[in-house]
């Protein structure tokens, strides 16, 4: 008689078990099992995944499951403290030595060791170099080494750190430990360098898809700095940010006008002293203040995770640098706005900064070097192609998508000039007529007509083409060139005093047998943030603030980040999921077990508060999925959620804005955007329930007195009295009924 057996039962998995127990994460993400499997085969490694991608997972999660330690290198104290106040946060017995300890501490973490009771031990690359710490390392028989920020040791990174290059020593050291690269930023030639500089041995080489599809980028014409900058903060409001100045003094004064506002904003740069650099880090990183005016000497140290916006006001001197920063936006995986405010001159400004700062000796190939970066840079800036795409294929990737949904570019916030060939023409023939030899500064000088005396000097006013572009203002025909360049029409020759001259692309366009784009700023964008799956879908709002400020004061009490508390990922799934029991807390993801015994009884407590005072019911469905955010952006066709079409609903019947995204837990800007929409479509004919007559008529006039109106221009005639989403709901009324009068009284 033969025997019935059941299936196999499941073979456990030992990953998963324990990231799932220590971090509360039911899932690993793309690459991260290849990673922490090649820590557990003793194979060298090196990850290349944007950040948000999960890097630090890789090299402390197979820490737990060996027995020998595992050594980090992390390039800066306050990263180090962060991440090791996490780890200890689930229950992980993780150290730091730095030089802020004192003896005694460091002999006590030294001593716990070599006995073996420490996991994790984070150090900097010049405690590396110590003769006696490398001692240490081998009596504790450390098994792997993961170098975090690993593109700082490479000279074709985009921050080259001396110190980084003493770590290729730990190949001959340590030859029974593996070594580990962990980077977000490395081109192919930086990956290539990487291997080669830590001598890996046949190392696993894993690079992720480089998108981060939760960021919005958009790149602005500069045109008031200081308007555009409360544009975005307005949108943020309450929200963390960043905010990057080129220069010091910029920073300095940008601050000084944001806290003159009302904003919680610091200053950060070198020129500070040390403690009030530490000062205004500590405050961000425990959301004392929002917003950090600061320059890119800021941002490395920060592990800050709901950081929902970042802003240069001014170029970033690469490619490189600017995935670097924006990337500190969102990188909890939730949504997040990364707005670059350009100008042509900024490429002459950080010619003029690489040329007169480079130290004495310097080779004259590593500023040309810089000086090419900046040019790719300010193609990228000017050309008219998807954000996220040219992100992604200059680090080696592809993208398949027709369109991200999530850049200025794909979000309509751009129109094409219907006479883009004709002013192409015109600048063309200008700086023909002008014997290309001139900058852009003076050509531009030129088609406005300034008789200054340079012009006048050269004979220049008495160009046909002088004057040809009167109307435009300054910075619009320094975009168009800018534009132009990108798409080699035409080019900038020479280092010092760069000179417009043609290409092989401009006769036809002289001759008109080319067609050109240029592109301009809507007046109204069509999106002010994103199309895509939306990550408050089910938050309880009011939940989440109460959260939120119960984390605060845990955080306060305890000394560390609140983001190591809990992140905003975890409370958005607390607020969506509300649940009633430990069982349901566990299954939130973000709650492993150590913070399921530390704060589950805390925060069921604030749960059934809230409940019991607002109504609300316990355990909302789709608990495992709650606070999530979307893992693929929503196409063009499919069908919006139920939180989108209840908010329309609502608008139809003419309800107040604010009680609309109370009622359907969107945030007021979006459902401010949702109202624009519905006008702009004609659905929507009378914004009297939102705008009263006399308002609208203020606005309509100020727009018409400007001819070219913009939200930041009306709103600088106005004054700050009108709100932004009033004066876009205003003009895109106006655009849609046009040539309508105002609304009757």
């Amino acid at each position: 008689m033969s025997e019935l057996r059941g299936p196999a039962p499941p073979q456990p998995d030992p990953l998963l078990e324990v990231v799932s127990r220590q971090w509360g994460f039911s899932e690993l993400k793309p690459l991260q099992r290849e990673a922490m499997e090649a820590v557990l085969a003793g194979r060298d490694s090196l990850l290349v995944v944007p950040t948000g991608g999960g890097k630090s997972l890789c090299y402390q999660a197979p820490a737990l499951l060996t027995d020998r330690p595992t050594v980090v290198v992390s390039p800066l104290i306050s990263l180090m403290k962060d991440q090791v106040d996490a780890l200890r946060e689930n229950g992980i017995a993780a150290a730091q030595l730095n030089s802020s300890q004192s003896s005694l501490e460091r002999r006590a973490i030294e001593r716990d060791l070599e006995e073996g009771s420490i996991r994790l031990l984070f150090v900097s690359p010049e405690r590396m170099a110590v003769p006696s710490f490398r001692e240490l390392l081998r009596r504790a028989g450390v098994g792997a080494f993961a170098i975090d920020e690993a593109h700082c040791i490479s000279h074709w990174g985009h921050d080259f750190r001396p110190e980084y290059r003493q770590l290729r020593e730990l190949r001959e050291l340590f030859p029974d430990a593996s070594v580990h690269a962990y980077t977000a930023t490395a081109t192919g030639k930086v990956r290539g360098d990487i291997v080669a500089q830590l001598a890996l041995r046949d190392p696993l080489v894993l690079v992720g898809e480089m998108d981060r599809p939760n960021l919005v980028y958009r790149i602005l014409p500069r045109r008031d700095e200081l308007i555009q900058v409360e544009e975005v903060l307005e949108r943020h409001r309450d929200e963390a940010g960043i905010v990057y100045c080129i220069r010091r003094r910029d920073v300095d004064e940008l601050t000084a006008e944001l806290v003159r506002s009302g904003h919680r904003a610091v200053a950060y740069h070198a020129g500070l002293t040390q403690d009030e650099r530490r000062a205004a880090q500590d405050a961000f990183t425990a959301e004392a203040c929002e917003v950090v005016v600061a320059t890119v000497a800021f941002g490395m140290g920060i592990d800050r995770s709901n950081v929902r916006f970042v802003i240069h006001t001014g170029m970033p001197k690469s490619i490189e640098h600017y995935q670097q920063e924006t990337g500190r936006a969102g990188r909890d995986g939730l949504e997040a706005e990364c707005v670059l405010l350009y100008s042509g001159g900024d490429t002459a400004t950080w010619r003029s900064i690489l040329q007169a700062g480079a130290a004495p000796g310097t080779p004259r190939d590593h500023v040309d070097a810089a000086l090419r970066l900046v040019e790719r840079m300010d193609r990228f800036c000017s050309a008219s192609v998807c954000r996220h795409r040219a992100l992604v294929e200059h680090f080696g990737g592809t993208y398949d998508a027709a369109s991200c949904r999530a850049c200025d570019v794909c979000l309509d916030d751009l129109e094409e000039l219907p006479d883009a060939l004709t002013i192409a023409q015109k600048i063309l023939s200008c700086v023909v007529r002008t014997g290309q030899t001139f900058g852009t500064g003076h050509v531009i000088s030129v088609l406005r007509g300034e008789a200054v005396e340079k012009v006048r000097a050269r004979g220049h006013d008495r160009l046909s083409t002088f004057g040809l572009l009167r109307d435009s203002p300054r910075e619009e025909i320094r975009d168009w060139i800018a534009q132009l360049l990108a798409q080699r029409v035409l080019a900038l020759e020479g280092d010092r005093y760069p000179i417009l001259r043609l290409t092989e692309s401009s006769r036809p366009v002289l001759r008109g047998e080319t067609p050109v784009r240029l592109l301009r700023p809507r007046a109204v964008p069509a999106r002010r943030k994103r199309g895509g799956g939306d990550d408050w879908a089910g938050v309880d709002r009011a939940l989440f603030e109460t959260l939120r400020e119960w984390r605060r004061e845990q955080a306060s009490r305890r000394g560390v980040p609140p983001f190591v508390i809990f992140g905003d990922r975890t409370l958005r799934g607390l607020a969506a999921a509300r649940p009633s029991t430990r069982e349901r807390l566990r299954a939130v993801s973000g709650v492993g077990d150590a913070k399921l015994a530390e704060y589950g009884e805390a925060v069921l407590a604030i749960v059934r508060a809230h409940c019991a005072t607002t109504g609300a019911s316990l355990d909302a469905p789709s608990t495992e999925e709650a606070g999530r955010p979307s893992r693929r952006r929503r196409r063009p066709g499919r069908s919006r959620n139920s939180a989108r079409e209840r908010a329309i609903e609502l608008l139809r019947t003419g309800a107040p804005v604010d009680a609309v995204a109370e009622q359907t837990g969107r945030a007021r800007s979006t459902v401010s955007g949702y109202l624009c929409e519905l006008v702009e479509k004609g659905s929507i004919n009378s914004v009297d329930p939102w705008v009263s007559s006399e308002r609208y008529r203020a606005i309509a006039a100020a727009s018409a007195d400007l001819h070219s109106p913009r939200l930041a221009a009306v709103r600088e005639r106005l004054g700050e009295s009108f709100a932004y989403d009033e004066i876009r709901l205003v003009l895109t009324h106006l655009q849609a009924n046009a040539p309508a009068s105002p609304p009757e009284e």
